[in-house]
């Protein structure tokens, strides 16, 4: 039996290491990667090809940077795997492979659908989530499911290490649902849409607490409404859900949740005494938030009872 052909789109570091594993344990053809231009990188600003497109590079694989891509292209296909792409794929293009365009989405969907599904996860306390493969279609998040591997979510677990953790399953799903397709035993599950949530990109001044409600959280005193993190709000206005969902007597958690899921970009932080601090680690005790290192803007990171009795 022939391998199949498959079309790779994404761009960073986690969408590189996937093709890479692809590439070296899995019985497909990746016959061209779609990925995002050269970009400047750091300080002095060097241009420099993505890395999935050095990994194509690396394997000789057809490189498009654009989706001004042939449409025979798409037809030579059985399918195309999406992962952190960062665009839209044209509509015009969705039904040319045989098994569709598949994309990569770490939440229990119908829930968290759009761009931050980890972040919300966690900052909403959850204890489950899921790697779920959706067959893309016009609307975000919106196909069929061709699979979900629900996963536990640890109570200390931050974006970064749950979005790892969910990353590292991505292999050995594959490998079977490329299984399931080659012995015709794929089968697609319809969403409930009623149940769909939608997620947004945190800024920076999602990342603000106040100094008063991180007092109450350090001592696990009850929150008011208007102490909800910001981001917080603004997922429960955008999905018409009440503020009741919400723990306030224990805004421990609640704050901590908040840190989890926003760490290390953009972070959570404070204003003392009109100065930025940034609160780069915490934890929970004793049903508190605590702060273990925090830096003011401008200055080297320190012991946070080094710089500020609370």
């Amino acid at each position: 039996m022939r391998q199949s052909k498959v079309g790779f789109f994404g761009t960073p570091e986690f969408a590189a290491d996937l093709l890479e594993k692809i590439i070296a344990t899995l019985p497909v053809d990746i016959s061209f990667v779609v990925t995002q231009p050269d970009a400047p990188i750091g300080r002095k600003k060097i241009i420099t090809p993505s890395p999935v497109k050095q990994i194509a590079q690396k394997h000789g694989i057809k490189i498009y940077e654009s989706l001004e891509i042939p449409e025979s292209e798409f037809k030579k296909i059985d399918l195309a795997i999406i992962y952190y792409y960062g665009k839209i794929i044209p509509r015009r293009f969705l039904d040319f492979p045989k098994y569709g365009f598949w994309n990569i989405h770490f939440s229990r969907l119908p829930q968290y659908r759009g761009p931050t599904p980890a972040t919300f996860s966690l900052i909403m306390g959850d204890t489950q989530t899921a790697v779920s493969l959706v067959l893309t279609h016009a609307k975000m998040d919106y196909g069929p499911l061709i699979s979900q591997d629900i996963v536990s979510i640890d109570d200390q677990t931050t974006r970064l290490e749950l979005e790892k953790k969910l990353h590292d399953m991505l292999p050995g799903i594959l490998e079977r649902e490329f299984n399931n397709i080659k012995i015709n035993t794929q089968k697609l599950s319809e969403q409930d849409h009623d149940k769909a949530t939608y997620t947004l990109f945190p800024t920076r001044d999602h990342g603000f607490v106040s100094i008063e409600t991180l007092k109450k959280a350090m001592n696990n005193e009850p929150l008011t409404t208007n102490e909800i993190p910001s981001l917080i709000k603004d997922y429960l206005e955008k999905n018409k859900i009440d503020d009741g969902s919400i723990d306030l007597q224990n805004s421990g958690k609640v704050i901590f949740n908040y840190y989890r899921g926003l760490h290390f970009w953009p972070g959570i932080w404070t204003k003392v005494y009109g100065k930025r601090m940034k609160i780069l680690d915490a934890g929970f005790e004793n049903s508190r938030f605590a702060i273990k290192m925090s830096q003011f803007e401008g200055k080297t990171p320190e012991p946070f009872r080094s710089i500020i009795e609370i």
